[in-house]
């Protein structure tokens, strides 16, 4: 398995859920590791802050905070029809989202609570296009079963797309990063604040585009 938890995680996670009813969904810092040599190699936390706050709309547009192996939910918020059958790869993003939709807070404890163990063979490094289609997937059934976040949920899809056009971009491909990113300001160009910027690096010539770049 990839996942290993540390001594006290759960004493930890049940004492912050016990201290208001309303906490719904948490997590913790994790650290990930070399699967061979052993070695720390980063904090989940430097792939985005940890966060707190209350609802979906801050997971739809930013994502979830926190590594699967350290979230806990409250058992009185869990779906009723458990993980979406529709999803393959990235089935706990939505999982997360249908936890909070009732307006529970979500937060984390303090402390290194679990390993995620890196190795080659990471769905994350080897099924990424069936996790793109899995976000698009996720949102798309956001915006028929919420329609009260619909709103949020086209910023969400901008983001990714955005996300994507900037991927390419950072490849080489300034044709294709031009039209991921139109299809962002198309969907809500008010998502991404740096998007006109991102557009107008993919207009220059590339050696003024790197050092720009680097700059942003």
């Amino acid at each position: 398995g990839e996942d290993l938890f540390l001594p006290g995680k759960l004493s930890a996670q049940v004492a912050w859920l016990e201290a208001r009813e309303q906490r719904t969904f948490w997590g913790h810092e994790v650290e990930h590791f070399d699967s061979a040599s052993g070695a720390t190699l980063k904090l989940h936390s430097k792939l985005g802050p940890m966060r707190a706050g209350a609802g979906a709309a801050d997971f739809i547009y930013r994502g979830c905070p926190f590594a699967s192996v350290s979230v806990m939910v409250r058992r009185a918020a869990l779906p009723p029809k458990g993980m979406s059958t529709r999803l393959r790869t990235v089935l706990d993003w939505k999982f997360s989202i249908d936890a909070l939709v009732g307006g529970g807070e979500f937060g984390y404890v303090d402390g290194v609570l679990a390993r995620y163990r890196v190795h080659p063979t990471n769905v994350i490094n080897t099924h990424s296009e069936e996790m793109w289609l899995d976000v698009m997937t996720t949102l798309s059934l956001l915006e028929a079963e919420q329609p009260q976040l619909a709103r949020v949920v086209r910023c969400g899809r901008a983001r990714s797309v955005y996300r994507r056009g900037i991927r390419r971009l950072q490849a080489g491909d300034t044709a294709g990063a031009r039209a991921w990113l139109e299809a962002a300001a198309a969907e809500d160009l008010t998502a991404v604040p740096k998007l006109p910027a991102w557009y107008a690096l993919a207009h220059l010539p590339e050696s003024l585009r790197q050092r720009l770049s680097k700059r942003r």
